[in-house]
């Protein structure tokens, strides 16, 4: 929509959330005449998605949220096999922290198209959900942590060689 767009480059948070607030209207109007169209309600569900990250008053964020997410999942229902649709609802289940929900999301993405970006969102949300999974890479950081004070060991080695080395030439100059 030329709303979003506008929204999208706008450079102020200000001009942003006024051009979202009219974004969120005509979207409205629009889901009020076509309450089908998969387009407008995952327009209306992104645009409530914003305004509910940028709303002061924490009873309006739920309530933004809560209808931003119950459109996007309509927005899917409708168009059971558009993977663009479920990747958003599970890039924005991922984005506000739940992440089991947005597995299932991608898991489901993934069935229909099985692209790189979903096949990375499964993954990065897989090693979230696995603690085994956490440990593991945290001990591959230790051993890459343990693996660069050897080679800092072996380097101040190396130059003790050398220095010792210099030492013998002048030696054996005398």
């Amino acid at each position: 929509s030329i709303l979003y767009d506008l929204r999208y480059y706008s450079l102020t948070l200000s001009k942003k959330l006024e051009l979202a607030r009219r974004e969120q209207s005509a979207y409205e109007k629009a889901y009020f005449y076509n309450n089908k169209s998969p387009m407008t309600c995952s327009g209306l569900g992104k645009v409530n998605l914003f305004l509910s990250r940028h709303s002061d008053d924490e009873s309006v964020t739920k309530t933004l949220m809560t209808d931003g997410f119950m459109y996007l999942e309509k927005a899917c229902s409708l168009r059971k096999y558009n993977d663009l649709n479920w990747w958003t609802l599970g890039s924005e289940l991922r984005r506000v922290g739940l992440y089991s929900d947005a597995l299932d999301i991608f898991e489901k993405a993934g069935r229909i198209r099985n692209s790189v970006s979903i096949r990375a969102n499964i993954q990065w949300l897989q090693e979230r959900l696995n603690p085994e999974i956490l440990s593991i890479e945290s001990n591959h950081i230790k051993h890459g942590q343990k693996v660069d004070v050897m080679q800092e060991e072996d380097h101040s080695s190396i130059q003790y060689i050398l220095q010792l080395m210099e030492r013998w030439e002048t030696v054996d100059e005398v």
